[in-house]
């Protein structure tokens, strides 16, 4: 009876915060209705107090400091076991899929931000409704979470990403979720205090737009091993502040525009949640038919902690593009400092997709490439890198390159500044035809002959690279390249 009492009060109390501030609210100047919600600190009281002031659409105005928990559920583990815990939908989720919404905290007159999430598995989730079945529902064809293959020990224990060791078995396992595609989210001014798995996820939807947030110490959850990269799991995410890089739904599901603007994010994936390795991104959109920005974020320590330690992640970067179709995708002064593994992995890995524009962006310690650009599935056209500062202090190894272009066409790249140590070329082209390298500077006191500015490999042909500093390996063909000095 005790129980029951306290659920029930505690049902009210939440029912009260969202409610008794609705009315004194009225609307806002879109004629839609504003919801303030308060912050207990209390999981039980915040996460059903927000999804219902979420659901009503309109704008939700958060005030104060929410604690979400770290209940997972269902959207850790991908795909789970039949009939387990993980089918059960995550309680520290809010699931945005209802209405229309604008989630908004409060700054104060210097711009600080007074509104505190934390954490959250995720926080917030734009376009699925957070359930599951294991059978598939009418009229879903094509829509499920994919297949994957547990691996198991001797003893036939898996350790699950946030349960610990559990009975293994062999073969796939299979569950359906229904998306949401004409939800449009907005989260802005949102303090993230160490969400889990992401601080922001989309998997469906139309517009979406994650600005002036900070995200703090986020904990990733790993990739599992076997995972079908062409198949089913391979899907349509947009995330911020996150971990791996795989979502529920088989096709483009966000169909409009992905704005990320002008968020932080600091310490990503250098502490894991589960025993697998995985991925840890800052921002990332892939597999969207979506117009992507990603523009004025500050991102680092991913992957990768402020003194050089970090976690047993098998991939890591600032910025992540994957499979992006709605339009040519811009990455516009961002600043990535200490990066595992990339500052921006560009990739195309399914089918030909516009390449970006990635402009004026500075990059700082990023162990393997600063910009990681290329195609598995052809010759790729568009790719524009132009005006970046790339900076490697060698504090925890040298870079091993700058830029890495490859499988690229007709890509520009111009007037990109390098300065620092490398074990490598900084500008690396691997199968890389009639592009075209101007006025790129390398500021470096001295090139080893193992890092020359420039490498290009044996088939790359027809690329044109002019500049006043610099020096080039050609192993290529029909490739024109003056700078002082240079003799092949």
């Amino acid at each position: 009876m005790k129980k029951t009492w306290t659920a029930l009060i505690i049902a009210m109390v939440a029912f009260f915060l969202i409610s008794s501030t609705l009315p004194a609210q009225g609307r806002n100047n879109q004629g839609t209705p504003t919801t303030v919600v308060v912050g207990t600190g209390n999981p039980l009281i915040d996460v059903p107090a927000v999804q219902y002031a979420v659901d009503q659409g309109g704008t939700v105005l958060l005030k104060g400091t929410f604690d979400f928990g770290t209940d997972s559920g269902n959207h850790i583990i991908v795909p789970g076991r039949a009939g387990a815990a993980q089918d059960v939908k995550g309680k520290s989720t809010v699931f945005i899929y209802k209405e229309n919404v604008t989630i908004l905290g409060v700054k104060d007159k210097r711009g600080n931000l007074l509104t505190v999430v934390k954490n959250g598995m995720p926080p917030f989730w734009i376009g699925w409704d957070g359930n599951v079945t294991r059978t598939q529902p009418d009229g879903t064809d094509g829509v499920d979470y994919g297949t994957e293959y547990f691996p198991q020990d001797a003893a036939g224990l898996i350790d699950y990403r946030d349960t610990g060791p559990e009975p293994g078995y062999a073969g796939p396992q299979i569950r359906y979720a229904l998306p949401f595609q004409n939800v449009s989210a907005t989260v802005k001014n949102i303090y993230f205090d160490s969400p889990k798995h992401y601080g922001v996820k989309a998997t469906a939807g139309q517009n979406i737009t994650v600005i002036g947030n900070v995200f703090r110490s986020v904990q990733f959850g790993g990739l599992v091993h076997g995972n079908g990269l062409f198949t089913a799991t391979h899907v349509a995410v947009a995330a911020v502040g996150g971990g791996l890089a795989y979502a529920p739904f088989v096709y483009p599901a966000i169909t409009g525009n992905i704005d990320l603007e002008d968020n932080v994010v600091d310490d990503a994936g250098t502490e894991s949640i589960n025993t697998h390795w995985g991925e840890c991104y800052g921002l990332g959109s892939l597999a969207t038919n979506a117009t992507v920005t990603m523009k004025g974020n500050y991102i680092q320590n991913i992957g990768r902690k402020h003194d050089g330690t970090f976690s047993d992640v098998i991939l890591a970067g600032g910025l992540l593009l994957i499979d992006n179709y709605g339009g040519q995708p811009r990455v516009e002064r961002n600043v990535v400092q200490n990066s595992l593994v990339y500052g921006l992995w560009d990739l195309v890995a399914i089918a030909p997709t516009p390449g970006p524009r990635i402009v004026g962006n500075t990059f700082i310690d990023c162990s393997v490439s600063a910009i990681q650009t290329e195609s598995v599935i052809g010759p790729r056209e568009g790719v524009t890198i132009d005006w970046n500062l790339v900076f490697e202090d060698g504090l925890y190894g040298n870079g091993q390159a700058s830029i890495t272009g490859n499988s690229l066409s007709g890509a520009l790249m111009r007037w990109n500044w390098f300065a620092g140590t490398y074990a490598a070329p900084l500008v690396l082209l691997n199968n890389a035809s009639n592009c075209k390298l101007l006025m790129n500077v390398d500021l470096r006191h001295s090139i080893p002959a193992w890092a020359p500015t420039y490498f290009l490999d044996i088939l790359s042909s027809g690329n044109l690279i002019v500049g006043t500093s610099g020096t080039a390996v050609d192993n290529g063909t029909n490739n024109r390249i003056l700078l002082p000095g240079y003799k092949k």
